[in-house]
């Protein structure tokens, strides 16, 4: 329930006062790590700043070093620290922004993952312990219970959500074209990690009240987590693909220091909790329409509990190591290392151009090196051409088609950070027509960081060009001007989902007429549907008028964007359908069910003890309608669906008096039915974050994060599987506090069922 990083201080010193001063005696603190003699093995060690200790402070999760300074994430800031005479310790510090981290959500949760996006802004990720801020400009930011992406300018200005839902997106990684993506966490279920592309506006569905939900809602019960789900929920940004199983630091490759087999790679440490069954995967994906699709995964570095992974200058691969167990052993280690294969003059050569200064470099070699196969190399020169005001020959450069297509892109985002700084349009418009489609792509992408008035021809007109991904930009490109909703709707049967994305987030802020149209009935399904999705973006009310579509595709969606996005106003329609009806998705008649205990009248009183009555409904729909009727008159006021926090209107107080149910919510369980729920759905313990037995966890599917306990009971007797629990061991890996999460009751209950 909490709402701001205010209220959750105010949670610790209500309800443990007497832990304030252990919780702030620890602090965060920034290493700078030297090698003064050239030899990989750090011989100096300097705190480059301390003292973030503060109650409401930590983890402190992401460095990014820039220009001089050093951005730092630290729960609740985005911080901007300088070292100002040289001595390695920073002497300013300036909080860029607060207000991350409103709530307490597992352990790691953080903001982290800062990187500098093509443009120059910085980029980073929240875990699902949400946020709340208020930008410089005053915009007011918030989801309390959802992970996100946030990009800005390094001033701190222009502060925005990029891309949302996210659970705990550890570290971000661009492509060489400047592709988002990460690899988001499971929830422990069952499900596995998620590759996801994150484009601008995307919606991956998480929220963190569904980790204490028993079946996690509908991100198990509709597989929102599943890459293989073939009929995943419109608005959802489904992932490429589900792949690893505890996904932390993520490095795209940047050219140099392998060989040339693991061009366009990346690498994610997974971590899993023991370094038997951990390391570093190599996956690759390709461009597939407007966006890609998964192409490969690998063991690259195996048998290493691996926390993060990135590349030297010389593009050598540096791992951490956290040695041992999830609490950790309060030791780790850097490993470096080096790949046979690897073009030795090209590493020289980035060694010295990024570990020197490259203020005297002339123009024409700055230009050259925007073809270099370093990705680290190009972005460095395009950034120092930005500082020389270099219009004429990064022109030249974007135009020649004889160039390089990577050297002409980072020639246009160099433009475009000009544009921005001079307040005038520099883009060569014949880049627009290139035969080269990324080159027509990349032009309507720097021309939507612009959106001046001389554009939006060129968005109109790139929505027509035959390539998906000119389309895609083209469609985000009009989101900055009104009257295109007929344009846009054009598109709407396109089979490309990424081109949908983009579509919606462009007719999302039309006016209200433009919106409207959604009561056309000159308007075919696809567009009706797009209208309906753009809708839930705003959670706008006219989302009533969709209820008595004529296809159940379209009402289905409607009834969930309302349900999911709150539309308080129009829950009352909601509840008047009949859940009875067969055009009604199983997702569409949970929420109709939920929308008629809200309201709370007579009439739906009886409609859910009519519905409750009848045995061939799904029982997990009779389970939830028998808790509504037990419950009519002091309702949770946290909704099954969701777990979302909600203050019902006036309702029909006993109204369920003399309703009697063939069956209770409440089933009485013997030891081994609770122990078996304790190790499935308790989120405080966890068992599912390694574990699984036979399918046991709340999705019923095996958690490739470590052994699965099938037949422990054989192995051990009762007593020596409660030593394990309580008495961790290298052979078990238990959390050292494990037990303390227990009563006595239910750690004989977990016993008694891991035995049997």
């Amino acid at each position: 329930r909490l709402q701001t990083i205010d209220d959750r201080g105010v949670m610790y010193r209500k309800h443990h006062p007497e832990l304030i001063k252990d919780w702030t005696a620890n602090e965060d603190r920034i290493m700078l790590l030297r090698d003064v003699d050239g030899d990989y093995v750090v011989d100096k060690a300097t705190v480059y700043a301390d003292g973030f200790n503060e109650l409401l402070m930590g983890t402190g999760a992401g460095l990014l070093y820039l220009d001089g300074d050093v951005y730092y994430t630290c729960i609740p800031d985005l911080w901007k620290l300088s070292d100002r005479d040289g001595d390695d310790v920073a002497d300013v510090r300036e909080n860029m922004q607060t207000g991350f981290g409103v709530r307490v959500a597992l352990r790691g949760h953080d903001m982290h993952g800062l990187t500098r996006g093509s443009f120059g802004r910085l980029y980073w990720s929240i875990g699902d312990r949400g946020y709340n801020i208020t930008t410089k400009e005053g915009v007011h930011l918030a989801e309390p219970g959802r992970g996100a992406v946030f990009r800005c300018w390094p001033d701190g200005s222009d502060m925005e959500v990029f891309s949302y839902g996210l659970r705990n997106p550890q570290e971000l990684a661009f492509d060489d074209y400047g592709n988002l993506f990460t690899v988001d966490n499971n929830c422990d279920a069952g499900d596995r990690a998620r590759l996801v592309y994150l484009h601008q506006g995307s919606d991956s569905g998480w929220r963190m009240n569904f980790q204490y939900l028993p079946d996690r809602g509908p991100w198990m019960s509709e597989s929102w987590w599943d890459a293989d789900n073939e009929a995943p929920p419109q608005f959802l940004n489904q992932p490429l693909a589900n792949i690893t199983a505890g996904p932390s630091g993520l490095a795209h490759y940047p050219g140099v220091g392998m060989g040339p087999e693991y061009d366009n790679s990346f690498f994610v440490a997974d971590f899993r909790g023991g370094a038997d069954y951990s390391g570093i995967v190599r996956f690759e994906v390709a461009t597939d329409g407007a966006g890609f699709k998964f192409k490969s995964e690998e063991d690259f570095w195996w048998k290493v509990l691996a926390t993060d992974v990135t590349f030297a200058p010389d593009g050598a691969m540096y791992i951490s190591d956290w040695v041992r167990g999830w609490v950790g052993d309060g030791v780790g280690n850097i490993f470096r290392a080096d790949f046979a294969g690897a073009d030795i003059e090209g590493q020289q050569q980035s060694v010295e151009f990024l570990s020197n200064d490259i203020s005297e470099l002339r123009v024409d070699v700055l230009i050259n090196l925007l073809s270099n196969k370093d990705q680290r190399v190009r972005s460095r020169a395009q950034f120092e051409l930005v500082k020389r005001h270099a219009v004429p020959q990064l022109h030249a450069a974007a135009i020649n088609t004889y160039t390089p297509t990577i050297a002409r892109c980072h020639a246009m985002w160099a433009l475009t950070s000009l544009s921005r700084i001079q307040e005038r349009n520099n883009l060569p418009f014949i880049c627009s027509t290139d035969d080269e489609l990324e080159i027509r792509a990349q032009f309507l992408r720097c021309a939507n960081e612009i959106h001046t008035d001389d554009m939006e021809g060129w968005f109109v007109k790139g929505l027509g060009d035959k390539s998906p991904r000119v389309q895609y930009f083209a469609a985000l490109g009009l989101a900055h001007y009104q009257g295109h909703s007929e344009d846009l709707l054009a598109l709407a049967d396109t089979p490309d989902f990424f081109v949908r994305s983009a579509l919606i987030e462009a007719l999302a802020p039309q006016d209200a007429a433009g919106i409207g149209l959604v009561m056309d009935s000159n308007l075919d399904v696809p567009q009706r549907m797009l209208l309906v999705l753009a809708m839930r973006k705003t959670r706008s009310e006219l989302l009533r008028h969709t209820l008595d579509d004529a296809s159940p595709e379209i009402i289905n969606e409607a009834v969930c964007a309302i349900y999911d996005r709150n539309v308080v106003g129009c829950k009352a329609d909601v509840a008047v359908l009949d859940a009875d009806h067969d055009k009604y998705s199983v997702a569409a008649v949970r929420r109709i069910l939920a929308c008629k205990n809200f309201i709370g009248s007579q009439k739906y009183a009886q409609q859910l003890f009519d519905y409750a009555s009848d045995p061939m409904h799904p029982d997990a729909l009779l389970s939830e309608v028998a808790v509504y009727l037990e419950k009519w008159d002091e309702p949770n006021g946290f909704d099954m669906v969701l777990n979302e926090w909600q203050e019902f209107p006036k309702r029909a107080v006993g109204a369920t008096k003399g309703m009697k149910l063939d069956f209770s919510s409440a089933k009485s369980a013997g030891p081994q039915a609770r122990g078996r729920q304790l190790f499935a759905e308790n989120a405080l313990i966890g068992c599912t974050r390694c574990h699984s037995m036979e399918g046991v966890t709340p999705a019923g599917f095996i958690n490739p994060a470590g052994p699965d306990l099938s037949g422990v009971g054989s192995r051990y007797d009762k007593q020596q599987l409660e030593e394990l629990i309580t008495s961790p061991t290298a052979e078990s890996a238990m959390p050292r506090d494990f037990d303390k999460k227990l009563n006595d009751a239910q750690l004989k209950d977990l016993v008694d069922f891991l035995f049997e």
